[in-house]
């Protein structure tokens, strides 16, 4: 492959990436806010950080993702934008899960997919979310990888 046609795939999967991000946000702002949500957006709120750990310590989710909250929520704190976060979370757990059985099949010469395993591996995470507390943390716990496949889903045919 030449360096021109490169450039252009490159270019050609940029702007597509862009249209599907882009229709995934459309018309995020008219859902309600879940319960859940809304107490991790009042604990990220806090007037400083010192508060916001504060209040973060007597929830039973590690302060981590409050503090990375608070940090996101001071760039924007529009309804899409809020979203986003946990949007970026879910997406970034659909892609480690399928790096995950990539690595797998090439390191077991495994006959399967790795993607297959990923997809496998997602599916035993999301069962066990609601047996084990543990995986209810993270993205898991607030719907950001259902937030995250529900838009890939809808515009599947964008990344084909």
């Amino acid at each position: 492959m030449d360096a021109l046609s490169k450039r252009f795939t490159m270019l050609w999967l940029a702007l597509l990436l862009a249209v599907a991000a882009w229709l995934r946000v459309q018309g995020v702002d008219t859902y309600h806010y879940h319960a859940d949500e809304l107490m991790h957006i009042g604990i990220a709120k806090g007037q400083d950080l010192r508060k916001v750990i504060q209040f973060a310590l007597l929830e039973t989710h590690p302060p981590l993702g409050h503090i990375l909250r608070h940090y996101w929520q001071v760039m924007g704190d529009t309804v899409w934008f809020t979203r986003g976060f946990s949007l970026l979370f879910g997406l970034g757990l659909i892609l480690l899960c399928q790096l995950i059985g990539e690595i797998a099949v090439r390191e077991f010469g495994l006959p399967i997919p790795g993607p297959v395993i990923g997809l496998v591996l997602l599916f035993v995470l999301l069962l066990g979310r609601d047996r084990i507390a543990l995986l209810r943390q993270g993205p898991l716990q607030a719907g950001g990888v259902e937030q995250a496949s529900e838009g890939m889903l809808a515009h599947l045919s964008l990344l084909f």
